[in-house]
């Protein structure tokens, strides 16, 4: 009879440790918190956490905290971490820059080589694009924001929110 109740206690034990463990990992990862290799880019290095000019990243009338805002043409790579399925993230242009202004960015997401997402030109005054992805076959992200054919002025692009989530 003590060893049964030693065996339960001790399974008890077991699954209270596991669902302390399990609740304790990060359920997101933000790409901001994460290294990330900047293979080339345009006109400056991206920020984190900030406009490419050093204000609250804002696409439309949206603020963001968190997130990664480049001048088109910027290539960015990033390992997808152990355990997370999805990648989700806001991308538009700056809201900083001019409505009426010559700013127009296309983004594209590739997985390990392969297209995933890409989006429709966007300008200014357009509001967000959400990016979600699953991500669990893949190890390598691609993030890549262009110039969309008319020059590359003003094209402020943010991957607001840009996060692994499990």
């Amino acid at each position: 009879m003590n060893r049964n109740l030693g065996i339960v206690i001790a399974i008890l034990v077991a699954v209270a440790a596991f669902a302390i463990w399990h609740q304790s990992r990060p359920q997101t990862m933000h790409v901001s918190d994460m290294k990330f290799v900047v293979e080339s880019f345009d006109w400056t290095e991206p920020k984190t956490d900030q406009s490419i000019d050093g204000n609250p990243i804002r696409i439309a009338d949206q603020i963001y905290a968190r997130g990664i805002s480049t001048h088109a043409t910027t290539t960015i790579f990033v390992d997808v971490p152990h355990g997370f399925k999805r990648f989700i993230a806001e991308v538009g242009v700056d809201a900083q820059v001019k409505p009426d202004g010559p700013s127009s960015v296309q983004f594209f997401v590739y997985g390990d080589k392969s297209l995933m997402y890409e989006s429709p030109v966007m300008r200014p005054k357009d509001a967000p694009r959400r990016v979600d992805l699953w991500v669990d076959e893949i190890e390598t992200l691609k993030l890549l924001s262009t110039d969309a054919g008319d020059g590359n002025n003003s094209d402020h692009a943010d991957w607001a929110d840009a996060k692994f989530v499990r």
